[in-house]
């Protein structure tokens, strides 16, 4: 599989799909929708996906619960004694609260009921493969980006940290500020300094750290391109 980051906001997905559902007219929609992350397979049973997983390697194994000659569990069980790294989805137009247990488990990767929109199940593949060049050592307080490392003063990792942790979230000056100070009031002279330095420190990666006036800061952790 090969993943990157075209720009800041597009990521490209080149993979191997296989969906298993015996419901053919459903599979091909779905192959639809799924198009854009790479290419994909289509099984309607047990058997005929094994023939299929003997001849790719498949980054990403979408099956049915419900098949013919088995259950998707099985299935997917089956494919990561092959394929370990292998992530799986599994779907079911009934989700009980065994099919749920099991699939913890069973450490399946994602869980989706049918019927589901396009846009629930490609959300959830992009939060599946996504990845981030970002290395965070709490201990020295320093971060690495890609082959960048650089330290930070105690007060900008925590801000660093806190902005990792919601990556790709807007968080506001006021929601930052009472997590790192408390009740301490600061000026705005010595947030931005913070933010400042950090940013600075950043070098060529400073773009992904972001600020729309009266909404929120953002730290776009996507797969930064290589600088």
């Amino acid at each position: 599989m090969v993943l990157k980051c075209k720009s800041k906001q597009a990521i490209i997905f080149l993979m191997y799909l296989l969906i298993v559902d015996d419901d053919q007219d459903f599979c091909q929609n779905l192959k639809k929708v799924l198009s854009e992350f790479g290419e994909i397979f289509l099984a309607g049973d047990i058997k005929s996906s094994y023939k299929i997983l003997e001849t790719r390697k498949i980054d990403l194994l979408i099956a049915d619960y419900f098949l013919p000659d088995g259950n998707g569990l099985e299935l997917i069980q089956l494919s990561k004694k092959k394929m370990t790294q292998q992530k799986s989805i599994l779907m079911s137009g009934s989700t009980t609260k065994e099919i749920a247990i099991a699939s913890v488990n069973m450490q399946i990767s994602g869980l989706i009921e049918k019927p589901f929109a396009g846009t629930e199940i490609k959300k959830m593949i992009k939060e599946l493969f996504k990845t981030s060049g970002i290395e965070i050592n709490e201990k020295d307080h320093e971060v690495k980006i890609n082959k960048l490392r650089f330290s930070l003063t105690p007060t900008e990792f925590k801000i660093f940290k806190y902005l990792h942790d919601h990556c790709e979230s807007r968080v506001s000056r006021k929601e930052i500020s009472e997590k790192i100070w408390g009740d301490v009031v600061i000026s705005d002279n010595v947030f931005d300094t913070h933010l400042g330095n950090i940013k600075r420190k950043m070098g060529p990666y400073s773009e992904m750290l972001t600020n729309i006036k009266s909404v929120g800061y953002s730290l776009d952790c996507l797969n930064p391109t290589e600088q």
